[in-house]
């Protein structure tokens, strides 16, 4: 299966204090992670990368030489989605597609190619953990609504794959409907398709605030 890879990066990292994604993280920026980490896949062909068009230059510079997968780096738009449409209409017609947050910097080469292979039987695959704690449902006011059966819940982590045909009609369908989702898996939802969950790892972490850097850099001198 020929897979390409998007990492969506053009956040400005309003919550953080700035563009997160080009933060250091024990010397290298927090981007870079996961260029390298695709770059180690043999199912991935290519990776375009998706950033802010002010930090275009910024993030071709940091793009280390042996990462030669990494073909293409285009400026993002004003929402994520938008963003991995970009990314979306440079890549080769294929078989599947990875998208991924470019602050998630500790995924795995064996995550990756678990949802590669998933692809073969499932039009999407992404990995996701389930819930522990109990959850509430409140309104606009923060009552309490109603106490949500957490052993159906699950938290969607990147990188999330689909069939190439499935990610381009979900994202033509999105763009007709003016409908904006949180992940690509929310917009093939709306196609009628079922998604394939398998288990992700804590230690994918998001890197949104301060304290998660922090987090990330305790676990690579931990580790």
């Amino acid at each position: 299966m020929k897979a390409y890879a998007i990492v969506v990066a053009g956040g400005e990292g309003r919550r953080f204090g700035g563009p997160k994604q080009f933060e250091l993280l024990r010397g290298k920026p927090v981007l870079q992670y996961s260029l390298e980490i695709f770059e180690s896949c043999p199912s991935i062909a290519g990776v375009c990368l998706v950033v802010p068009e002010e930090r275009l230059q910024d993030a071709q510079a940091l793009i280390p030489k042996s990462c030669k997968k990494t073909r293409w780096v285009l400026p993002g738009g004003a929402e994520r989605q938008y963003s991995v449409a970009c990314g979306f209409r440079a890549l080769p017609v294929c078989d599947a597609v990875l998208v991924h947050d470019g602050v998630r910097p500790f995924f795995t080469k064996e995550l990756v190619e678990k949802i590669t292979a998933g692809l073969k039987e499932h039009d999407g695959v992404i990995p996701a953990l389930p819930l522990n704690e109990t959850i509430k449902e409140v309104d606009e006011k923060r009552v309490i609504t109603r106490t949500m059966d957490r052993s159906l819940l699950w938290a969607a982590q990147t990188p999330q794959g689909f069939r190439y045909p499935i990610l381009k009609s979900a994202l033509a369908k999105a763009d007709l409907d003016h409908f904006v989702g949180t992940d690509e898996a929310a917009l093939v939802e709306r196609l009628g398709l079922s998604l394939r969950v398998i288990e992700g790892d804590p230690l994918n972490l998001k890197i949104t605030a301060r304290e998660d850097l922090a987090r990330a850099e305790w676990f690579l001198g931990a580790s």
